[in-house]
């Protein structure tokens, strides 16, 4: 009966399972490498996709600059005007046409009922040339005679080259102010808090003057009497703005030669550091100028800016404006120079265009901030497979379960040939288990699949690292490295041979790309074609892959340039040209436009050797070998990525050296 019920009615032939066995199999290596295929030729599209897809993102957030900086520029066009000093009469003159032709015209009123509120910022006077001074005074004098609404803010001395010799600068702005027959009784205070440096001597309040014309009598009669300033005869506290934070200005010229070699954030020093009160500050004054009169009958006010300097009373101005709506307010500036004055209405146009386009300020017909994504290509879906499944931490890889390799790995007649495809299959991709989720991620070819890569260190091998007292070489220049608590030295040996030293009784950390050395004082120079460059390290950067120094971290120009096209799209390479490749958002190519380099020479014998300077007495080639590099340390401006100075860094990997040993960098 059991025969009957559970027994083939005919046997299969031994042949017949072969064959079968045979299809199965084929099955299988064509079901697999089909799904290979699908995968690959949708990883291609999805790259392709994604391609075209950040090309345009980057092209609509491109346009929206272009836009936020249009509007901008003709925001200031319609209300702002920047000047040179040449001379009082021609200044005067300058303001004349400007309140004529353009604020008496777009609102149809007389000039001569526009008031003016002058301001004058001598914190440091020192910096003032006195011909310039002479103007500033007559310029004030004149603007407050010609309408007796008009009203001056004065600052007055904080800072003088002179020791203890502060008092005499008052003084003297004080008998420049008499000389006018201004009233200078008022006296007011721009108040600060939150020193940012205990070692910054900075004073916490700022000293000023309201000047009103004398012909006016009784200031009670000025329309700025009522303003909360002359009420509570001080600003609001404010922040104090750090030394970092300060700007300096630049000569925006593509062929200027980069303003300053020092590598620290603090560029302002003296009187310019005085003299920067900061934003902040100056919205401060004007709020406390504009709050409390009242403006009925006053359809327009010019503020006057005799010193514009960085052009932090400019950006106060331009969001004042933005908000004051009781009268329509205008800006008239006057540079010391033409380099001054472009670079403040170029930082302030590119400010204007940041603050548009981050919201910050409204505009009307600003574009959108992302780019529609209809106007996008789609990213293909997932297809569906046979028998691999697509997955990942990015959902860019293909697996296969490991059930398939459990049943063919070890089959007694195909097992080699699918070993064989195995091997090749996880060359590009993965084997998991089945019960591994799938997780949902990016599509390949977006940017977090395909990370920045970090730069090579070189590995730190046990031959470079040697006992100090079995070094050979004669010993000719030795500079303490920074920081000084540690006993390291850098050490220049006879034959361009490089040590750093451990004389500390305790083990050193040498983190990578650690600052080793720089070249000292030296200067910019522009070369002419076909000029040697002998002794001068000429600026110049290859590709995104080409390695700089930002911030104390060496990284390369494409993670730079990625960085900072997140808030500025539109950023420049100084002395280069950007060819951006068709295939890779990532990757460009950079091509000198001028030729810019370091020109360093040995120092005398009086300047102490140290770190900062000892680069300068070995050759450049020494530098370039073995652990050691040479990179430029770089800063944003206003005209792109600038260079500031070459340095030497430590490019292999970080080591902790043991008392007693040494570093053979040029191993």
């Amino acid at each position: 009966m059991d025969s009957q019920l559970f027994d083939a009615p005919i046997k299969q032939a031994s042949s017949q399972a072969d064959a079968i066995a045979v299809d199965e199999f084929n099955l299988l290596l064509k079901q697999l490498k089909y799904d290979i295929t699908v995968f690959e030729n949708w990883s291609t599209k999805c790259a392709n996709a994604q391609l075209s897809r950040g090309f345009a993102k980057q092209e609509h957030r491109l346009e929206q600059r272009r836009c936020c900086a249009e509007a901008a520029k003709n925001f200031m066009a319609g209300c702002v005007v920047m000047t040179t000093w040449t001379s009082s009469e021609t200044a005067i003159s300058d303001i004349l046409n400007f309140k004529r032709d353009v604020i008496a015209k777009k609102l149809g009123v007389v000039s001569h009922k526009i008031p003016t509120l002058v301001f004058l910022n001598w914190a440091a006077p020192c910096m003032i040339p006195v011909v310039v001074q002479e103007n500033q005074l007559n310029v004030l004098s004149w603007a407050l005679a010609d309408n007796m609404q008009s009203c001056a803010f004065t600052i007055y001395p904080t800072f003088s080259y002179m020791k203890g010799k502060l008092h005499l600068e008052e003084t003297k702005v004080t008998a420049a102010l008499t000389r006018g027959n201004h009233n200078i009784d008022l006296q007011v205070s721009i108040l600060f808090k939150d020193q940012t440096d205990v070692r910054d001597h900075r004073p916490m309040v700022y000293p000023a003057r309201l000047v009103f014309p004398s012909p006016l009598g009784d200031p009670c009669k000025s329309l700025w009497y009522a303003s909360d300033l002359r009420k509570n005869r001080r600003t609001p506290e404010i922040k104090q703005i750090s030394g970092k934070s300060m700007k300096e200005i630049e000569d925006l010229s593509v062929d200027a030669l980069p303003p300053t070699t020092y590598a620290r954030d603090q560029r302002s020093f003296g009187g310019a550091k005085y003299s920067q009160l900061g934003a902040p500050a100056w919205d401060s004054i004007l709020s406390s100028f504009f709050e409390g009169p009242s403006f009925t009958d006053v359809p327009a006010v010019l503020i006057l800016d005799l010193y514009p300097r960085v052009g932090e009373m400019l950006e106060a101005f331009c969001k004042k404006r933005m908000l004051f709506t009781c009268s329509s307010l205008f800006y008239l500036g006057i540079c010391e120079d033409a380099t001054e004055q472009e670079w403040v209405r170029e930082t302030m146009q590119e400010t204007l265009a940041g603050q548009y386009e981050d919201g910050t300020l409204s505009l009307s017909g600003k574009p959108q901030k992302d780019i529609n994504e209809d106007l996008l290509e789609p990213i293909p879906v997932i297809p569906k497979m046979n028998l691999l499944v697509v997955g990942g931490p990015g959902k860019d890889e293909l697996h296969m379960p490991a059930s398939i390799v459990k049943t063919w790995q070890f089959h007694d007649t195909f097992g080699r040939e699918f070993v064989a495809f195995l091997d090749n299959f996880v060359l590009k991709h993965k084997v998991v288990d089945d019960a591994l989720p799938v997780p949902a991620g990016k599509r390949p070819g977006s940017s977090a699949v395909d990370p920045e890569p970090s730069p090579k260190k070189l590995k730190l091998e046990p031959r470079f690292i040697v006992e100090s007292n079995k070094i050979t070489e004669a010993l000719l220049i030795e500079a303490k490295m920074m920081p000084s608590k540690d006993a390291m030295f850098l050490q220049i040996r006879a034959g361009h041979q490089i040590y750093i030293t451990n004389k500390a009784p305790h083990a050193v950390d040498v983190p990578p790309d650690s600052f080793v050395a720089a070249f000292g004082k030296g200067s910019f120079k522009l070369i002419k074609a076909g000029e040697e460059v002998a002794e001068n390290i000429e600026f110049k950067l290859q590709n995104q892959d080409s390695l700089v120094v930002l911030n104390g971290l060496v990284v390369s120009v494409g993670k730079v340039v990625e960085e900072q096209r997140v808030k500025k799209p539109d950023c420049e390479i100084c002395y280069h040209s950007i060819t951006q490749d068709d295939q890779n958002m990532k990757k460009f190519e950079l091509a000198q436009t001028h030729r810019i380099a370091f020109a360093y020479k040995p120092e005398g014998e009086a300047v102490e050797v140290s770190q900062a300077n000892v680069a300068a007495k070995e050759i450049l080639a020494t530098w370039n070998s073995g652990l050691l590099q040479v990179l430029w340390l770089v800063r944003w401006s206003a005209k792109g990525l600038m260079p500031v100075k070459p340095v030497v860094q430590f490019r292999a990997a970080g080591v902790s050296l043991l008392a007693g040993r040494s570093v053979h960098c040029s191993e």
